[in-house]
């Protein structure tokens, strides 16, 4: 019972955290990094796992935040790579950063030590979708993956 009622609370947040950042009128980087913090960082607070977040994000501006407009997409792939690295990597140290490059491309990376690596190569072999979804997702966004 415990089972479904905590897969039916994980559910439901979801759910909340996609209709939330839909519902946002305004979906500017500054957001889109707060949201990182506030929803996927802060409830690992009770881990040991050191998280750093790091950005440029002083430099952004209208123009750039109007062409770069983050998407739920975009979004979930950052939530997976977090949980990936902190639940199955099993990393002793993460770090997230967001950096623009030339003035017009969002640059995301998450990088865990000390944990199990990722081998590229295995990805489309993985049982699991979550890395499947999150290539889809970048390149659905005209990313890199």
């Amino acid at each position: 019972m415990q089972a479904i009622y905590s897969a039916s609370s994980d559910a439901l947040n979801e759910i909340r955290l996609i209709l939330e950042f839909r519902n946002t009128e305004v979906k500017s980087l500054n957001f889109f990094v707060n949201t990182v913090r506030n929803k996927f960082i802060v409830p690992l607070i009770d881990i040991e796992t050191p998280i750093t977040v790091t950005t440029n994000i002083d430099s952004f501006n209208a123009e750039i935040d109007a062409y770069l407009s983050p998407d739920v997409g975009m979004l979930k792939v950052v939530q997976e790579a977090i949980n990936n690295a902190v639940h199955r990597a099993k990393c002793e140290c993460l770090d997230i950063r967001f950096n623009i490059i030339e003035g017009h491309i969002l640059e995301v990376t998450i990088e865990n030590t000390g944990g199990r690596t990722l081998d590229m190569s295995k990805i489309e072999k993985t049982p699991g979708f979550g890395l499947k979804n999150m290539k889809r997702r970048i390149l659905d966004s005209n990313g890199e993956f």
